[in-house]
């Protein structure tokens, strides 16, 4: 298994959503490649961090707020023929 894939597949490892045979193989790989076991064990520490962060709830009018933002933007405005320059 070559390194970049195996670094792809670190969440779902984590998480023991691997089949038998691709587990093994990233396991096997892990051993022998001292790159990847650095990039995983960076990857165990940041998932720790993350975990404990706690999580917040958005302000009620959040939705709304971005929906006014966006229709009120510039780019969403309706361009007339007499303002499109050819």
């Amino acid at each position: 298994m070559y390194c970049k894939k195996v670094r792809t597949l670190f969440p779902d490892y984590v998480d023991g959503e691997l089949n038998n045979q691709i587990q093994a193989s990233l396991k096997e790989h892990l051993i022998s490649c001292p790159g990847c076991q650095s990039e995983f064990h960076i990857f165990k520490m940041n998932l720790k961090i993350l975990r404990k962060l706690k999580t917040l709830d958005p302000p009620r009018d959040y939705i709304s707020a971005v929906e006014r933002a966006h229709e009120s933007h510039p780019s969403k405005r309706r361009k007339t023929p007499s303002s499109i320059i050819f």
